[in-house]
């Protein structure tokens, strides 16, 4: 499901690759650029989805105010990597959040589904990745 997804210089499998892979897999036109922490600013809206961005750390909680849960299909940026820091930031496709929990998987396990709440998934990430740029919820038109 995962071969064939760019690779970062280590050889591991770039988060921003798996992200646009898994938009795909999920029926959208990914067609976005850029690093972990730049992808967050540029998706923008096109044929197959309305991307709906929320800013900041708090974007998961704005997000489901918002629009309610379940909610599906969100990408979430953050500044730094635990790998190359500030260079590239990080970023992650977030199935979907129901009950307040989060449906993901990372690059580190690309292969593997977790879940954690949203404090718990966001503590996990804080300290290596930073508090979130924020996060897209791609809407299917």
């Amino acid at each position: 499901v995962y071969s064939g997804i760019g690779k970062n210089p280590d050889g591991s499998v770039s988060c921003a690759a798996l992200t646009k892979r898994k938009a795909q897999q999920h029926g959208f036109n990914a067609d976005w650029y850029g690093n972990g922490k730049e992808v967050y600013g540029n998706i923008k809206s096109n044929d197959s989805f309305d991307a709906v961005k929320y800013p900041g750390g708090n974007c998961l909680k704005d997000m489901i105010a918002a629009e309610g849960e379940p909610i599906a299909n969100i990408v979430i940026s953050f500044p730094k990597s635990p790998t190359w820091g500030t260079k590239y930031g990080h970023v992650i496709f977030i199935d979907k959040i129901e009950n307040g929990v989060v449906y993901y998987s990372d690059n580190g396990s690309p292969s593997s589904a977790r879940t954690k709440n949203i404090d718990d998934f966001l503590k996990a990430y804080y300290p290596s990745n930073g508090t979130p740029v924020g996060c897209v919820h791609l809407k299917k038109k």
